[in-house]
């Protein structure tokens, strides 16, 4: 299963928009469930419903589900937010049986926020891509292409993403975990800085 999701969070008003492809590689176990995805500017607050932008709900593959979503923006030096859930109804809202040693949605939720990972068609062959894998099977951190993450709630997990994990200017989508800065007299930047 390959979900897409379009999703524009900035009004078109300019030639200048920015696109990133961003694709997830969720492990989810033989656990039945959904997976819950929105993204945002980082005007959004993670402990606030994000009111007028999309929850996107797919249901989760037994093993592996492949996820992609496609984020514009006019703005291409503000950060991306994306909240990634586990859940085990498709609202997210499951309440556990008593007596049982169910849990209340979310069972997992990553707060992923990525650090400008906008860029500008300086090099017009190149889309920019960014690749995740996340484990979402127990309570634990596993992110692939993120830095480590705390843990600011149970079963929540708020992960920064690199610039550097950001496939721009070369060719190809790259790899989960994949540097895409080099150092330049000390400073690290992105290839497409240099």
């Amino acid at each position: 299963m390959r979900p897409w999701s379009w999703l524009v969070f900035v009004s078109f008003g300019c030639n200048h928009a920015a696109v990133l492809e961003v694709e997830l590689e969720v492990r989810a176990g033989d656990e039945a469930g959904y997976l819950a995805v929105q993204a945002g500017p980082a005007t959004l607050d993670f402990d606030e419903t994000w009111q007028g932008y999309d929850l996107d709900v797919v249901a989760l593959d037994p093993g592996t589900t492949r996820y992609t979503l496609s984020a514009v923006t006019e703005h291409p030096d503000q950060d991306l937010l994306l909240r990634v859930r586990r859940c085990l109804t498709a609202d997210c809202t499951h309440l556990p049986t008593a007596g049982t040693s169910e849990r209340a949605d979310p069972q997992v939720e990553y707060r992923l926020t990525v650090e400008r990972p906008f860029f500008l068609a300086r090099h017009d062959a190149h889309a920019s891509h960014l690749r995740l894998a996340l484990d979402v099977t127990d309570d634990a951190a596993h992110c692939t292409g993120c830095e480590p993450c705390a843990s600011p709630a149970p079963r929540t997990h708020a992960c920064p993403v690199s610039r550097c994990s950001v496939a721009a200017c070369v060719d190809g989508p790259g790899a989960a975990g994949t540097s895409y800065c080099e150092d330049d007299d000390g400073v690290e930047r992105h290839l497409c800085e240099l």
